[in-house]
């Protein structure tokens, strides 16, 4: 075989290699934090210049991830966001730079007693946005830490990034000149591990570009 003809088909073999092997680690299963059975808490935006939008008392039931689940016993959420940024036709934007904190117990499957479950921040720049008007919220993502006996029951290592898929609550009323408040209803606080980037390909390209030289080297003595 030709010097030539055995390159080619070691840059073949690396190249197919590369595209081949993975580049990431498998995802692993989302956790939630929900209330399936419960309601409870409050929400409360303050629309006054350098006001934050909060939560406490947010009832929190079930810890689940795939079709494993347990029991959040006396669990409570609460959170508080950076100021307001701006204010526009009855919506209200505030800034990150927030909390999150979960605390309470589990059980049907890992006993804990009440403890710290979960804390965490808001990203810089994530933003909610409330309505005097409106019955949900949308935004809140961050990064946390969690109690390391609960990721390890679903099998998890972390890091961990989350965000709010649901925050519902009832129509808000004025408890205060600008200070709104409202009965949470609904709440669903999702939780996604971050995969580590594993480069493989770069690897893979590396090996075969040092066969590479190996073979010329040979040739040339």
């Amino acid at each position: 075989m030709t010097f030539r003809k055995l390159s080619r088909k070691l840059c073949v073999a690396t190249l197919t290699l590369a595209f081949l092997l993975p580049t990431t680690t498998t995802l692993a299963a989302i956790i939630h934090f929900d209330d399936d059975l419960v309601d409870g808490g409050t929400i409360t935006f303050d629309t006054n210049t350098g006001g934050t939008f909060s939560g406490s008392g947010i009832a929190i039931d079930r810890v689940r991830a795939d079709s494993t689940a347990l029991n959040c016993t006396n669990c409570s959420l609460s959170f508080e966001t950076g100021p307001l940024l701006s204010a526009a036709g009855g919506f209200y934007t505030y800034g990150g730079g927030g909390s999150i904190l979960i605390e309470g117990g589990t059980s049907g499957g890992l006993n804990l007693p009440n403890t710290t479950l979960l804390t965490g921040s808001f990203s810089d720049t994530s933003n909610f946005v409330v309505s005097t008007d409106s019955f949900t919220t949308s935004g809140g993502t961050g990064s946390d830490t969690k109690n390391p006996d609960l990721i390890a029951y679903f099998g998890e290592t972390g890091p961990f990034g989350f965000s709010f898929s649901t925050l519902s609550f009832g129509k808000p009323t004025e408890i205060n000149p600008g200070v709104f408040q409202a009965t949470v209803s609904e709440v669903d606080l999702i939780n996604t591990p971050v995969p580590n980037p594993v480069p493989v390909p770069s690897a893979v390209l590396l090996m075969g570009t040092g066969l590479m030289g190996l073979i010329l080297f040979r040739r040339l003595k």
